[in-house]
């Protein structure tokens, strides 16, 4: 039995576009992508297992038939643990989803220590990296010119700013984006 007999259902597969419409929820996605999985199961389960099975008793070899079942069970748990790594894989994508957020700051004119500006004690550099910029909500006119007079750069190493330009004299209304290591 060769595996061309395998035939998608509907025949002409995800290129069916009303079998398989494009997906605008994770539930349709899951539900496509599960039917592909079933498919390939239900082939391998029947078609594959019963011409290997008859082959087996053909050759009427007990102990080889013992053997080649087991294999065959063994391919049933393989197939069959699709679901369960799909959601494993779902899980870690949801954990590095929330691993990323974003808030809004405010970067206190008072918090300066020279030029430099520290959110290490909120967000350590062994837990966390972070991004910021000028929330553009809700800064004015007047953080705006802070900011680009500051000439702020960050660090690759540590979550502390430092003020290349005029330290600002102004709260500065920030984006932060904080990832979670």
């Amino acid at each position: 039995m060769a595996l061309n007999t395998f035939d998608f259902v509907p025949e002409d597969g995800f290129l069916d576009t009303e079998a398989y419409p494009d997906p605008s929820t994770e539930a349709q996605v899951r539900t496509q992508l599960m039917s592909l999985h079933t498919q390939t199961k239900d082939y391998l389960n029947t078609q594959v297992k019963t011409a290997i099975e008859a082959i087996a008793a053909s050759q009427g070899d007990p102990e080889a038939i013992a053997e080649i079942m087991d294999a065959l069970d063994d391919l049933d748990d393989i197939v069959g643990t699709l679901p369960d790594d799909v959601a494993a894989l779902d899980t870690r994508v949801t954990a590095l989803e929330s691993a990323v957020s974003v808030e809004a700051y405010i970067m206190s004119e008072n918090d300066w220590d020279g030029s430099t500006f520290s959110f290490e004690d909120d967000y350590s550099s062994s837990m966390y990296n972070i991004e910021i910029a000028l929330n553009g909500d809700e800064a004015d006119a007047a953080e705006l010119a802070a900011w680009g007079a500051a000439g702020i750069v960050g660090s690759a190493t540590t979550n502390v700013v430092t003020a290349l330009g005029s330290v600002p004299s102004i709260p500065l209304h920030i984006i932060l984006k904080v990832e979670h290591l």
